[in-house]
């Protein structure tokens, strides 16, 4: 059934908010986020905003769900059709999570752990979308990387949880380190995880052809 014209406008100017919010927050940080300059990015009056957010805190909300979704869906995107089968594959893949974990939405990420150190309410909405993200996101390596291989392995450990935390300290070491060391850094990083799940991936076949011997 298609929206109604009310339901429509209604719906855009939510993400107007949403939108403008976002910007907000990667140009000037968590501690800048006020209601008045979202309203005045987004070019809407302020009783438009409290139609749809009576606080702030609400706000925040909406926009963790807003950015766990958009990460999901860009990497649902770029690795829909990916079959890893060599080292290469295991690198673009790599490559590819580094670009979406040190572009623009982990600016946002980070606006979002500094807001959730200090609000139990936003920090447990949090966990529970990351933890439904995580679910998807598991089903998609596991299409990358096929059942097989992936099943019982480590590799999700390692590109969910290790390689988030490497990013996250990338994140930080672009605003102390110069160009060159950030650079040598990502170059390090890439080749110890690509060994590590070619390592994992390794183990893997060795069972699989053991068993298929028996």
């Amino acid at each position: 059934m298609n929206e109604k014209p009310k339901q429509k406008r209604a719906s855009f100017t939510r993400e107007r908010i949403i939108r403008a919010a976002m910007e907000q927050l990667e140009n000037e940080g968590y501690a800048n986020l006020t209601v008045a300059k979202v309203v005045e990015r987004a070019q809407l009056s302020i009783g438009a905003y409290m139609h749809h957010f009576s606080s702030k805190e609400k706000l925040l909300i909406a926009l963790i769900d807003t950015y766990h979704q958009q990460r999901t869906e860009t990497l649902e995107e770029r690795f829909g059709d990916l079959r890893i089968r060599n080292r290469g594959d295991i690198l673009y893949f790599l490559q590819t999570v580094m670009e979406i974990q040190l572009g623009y939405l982990n600016n946002i990420s980070n606006e979002f752990f500094m807001a959730q150190r200090t609000d139990p309410v936003l920090r447990w909405h949090g966990q529970q979308v990351r933890h439904q993200n995580r679910e998807r996101s598991e089903t998609l390596y596991r299409g990358v990387f096929g059942a097989e291989i992936f099943d019982g392995s480590k590799i999700f450990d390692i590109v969910d949880d290790y390689t988030n935390i490497f990013l996250r300290s990338i994140g930080i070491l672009t605003i102390s380190r110069s160009e060159e060391e950030v650079a040598l850094k990502k170059k390090q990083w890439l080749q110890v995880f690509c060994d590590m799940i070619e390592t994992e991936m390794g183990a893997k076949n060795s069972v699989e052809k053991s068993t298929a011997k028996a």
